[in-house]
């Protein structure tokens, strides 16, 4: 019944993670398409570099009449949500990325290129990267949200057990945060680095920068 009179539809694996991506959200998209409704679909980045639940979401909407598939790269957010505690009580920002780059995007831009995917069919058939507008190293990302606070942020390389041991700690389930360790190694292998314009595209706005976020957030790590 929630579908009556609904004509398209905005897909999105629930957080924190109810099950597998494929077995938590293929059955109301079967249902979805069966009705013939548009589907969009928030899917991730790093889908298309390796396997993984949300790969299989990918699938069955592509055999949707009017679809569109879009892939954000590491959220910005993470920074005031995630990994908020040692920003702001100890000045530091321990992950396991290295000396990889990434160009985090804000939500703010992902909420508005899927609203703009809903409501144009001339994106149909069509799947997006969402980045922000530069490509980062984790070390220029902590001195951007030190500069934010007036403190000194630094960023510290930590190995991956230790990373999934506070993950665990934090309460998050071993296959999620195997998951998430994941998402890290492929961030050290630099396949997700690359800088794309489809937020511009799809909004036709530019999308935020990173320090525009740290302004927006600086309460946050205070």
């Amino acid at each position: 019944s929630a579908l009556e009179g609904v004509n398209r539809v905005f897909l999105m694996e629930p957080q924190p993670s109810l099950g597998p991506a494929d077995t938590v959200m293929l059955p109301f998209a079967r249902e979805a398409m069966e009705c013939g409704c548009k589907v969009v679909l928030l899917s991730s980045g790093s889908v298309a570099y390796q396997q993984e639940p949300l790969s299989k979401v990918e699938e069955a909407i592509k055999q949707a009449e009017r679809h569109a598939i879009l892939r954000p790269n590491w959220f910005m957010d993470n920074f005031h949500t995630w990994w908020v505690e040692p920003i702001k009580y100890e000045r530091v920002l321990p992950l396991p990325a290295s000396d990889a780059h990434t160009p985090f995007v804000d939500v703010r831009d992902v909420g508005a290129a899927v609203a703009a995917a809903l409501q144009s069919d001339a994106v149909d058939g069509k799947t997006f990267a969402l980045t922000g507008p530069q490509s980062l190293s984790y070390s220029e990302a902590a001195a951007i949200l030190g500069q934010a606070i007036g403190a000194e942020v630094h960023y510290v390389p930590v190995d991956d057990e230790s990373f999934v041991r506070t993950l665990l700690d934090a309460g998050l389930p071993q296959a999620t945060a195997d998951y998430v360790m994941g998402l890290f190694q492929l961030t050290r292998s630099r396949a997700m680095e690359g800088v794309c314009s489809d937020v511009e595209l799809l909004t036709g706005k530019k999308p935020h920068s990173l320090r525009e976020y740290a302004e927006l957030h600086r309460d946050a790590w205070l």
